[in-house]
């Protein structure tokens, strides 16, 4: 395993218990897996999906007339609520998704911001 995954690993760990975030995933805009951490969903599926609710959640958004999305979440039962963020990082997009326990975090924008900044300073 390469330091700089091990160190992107370390980071999002500390991100995810800092935040009591159930896990944290960040995947390519091919839905190729760069770092997971937490209980994370089995299967490579998973990742195939965040682009797609991406692009939905992008449509409905502007046919609404509410212009860009940042991100979107999805309530789950018991209560959990899975958050997907868009970025794009040297070029490249990617897609982070966190899965909170109950709550979403405090200035989620800022959290989704950080972990774009250390996808970019990791890749």
């Amino acid at each position: 395993m390469e330091g700089w995954l091990i160190s992107i690993q370390q980071e999002l760990e500390q991100i995810r218990q800092e935040h009591e975030l159930s896990c944290v995933i960040v995947i390519d805009g091919e839905g190729g897996l760069i770092a997971q951490v937490g209980d994370h969903p089995e299967g490579e599926e998973f990742a195939l999906y965040s682009p797609m609710v991406m692009e939905t959640i992008r449509t409905m958004s502007q046919v609404g007339g509410f212009g860009e999305p940042i991100c979107n979440g999805v309530i789950l039962k018991q209560g959990k609520i899975l958050i997907t963020h868009q970025d794009v990082v040297k070029g490249e997009v990617i897609y982070s998704s966190l899965l909170c326990k109950k709550k979403v975090p405090a200035g989620l924008l800022d959290l989704l911001n950080k972990i774009t900044a250390l996808v970019e300073k990791a890749i």
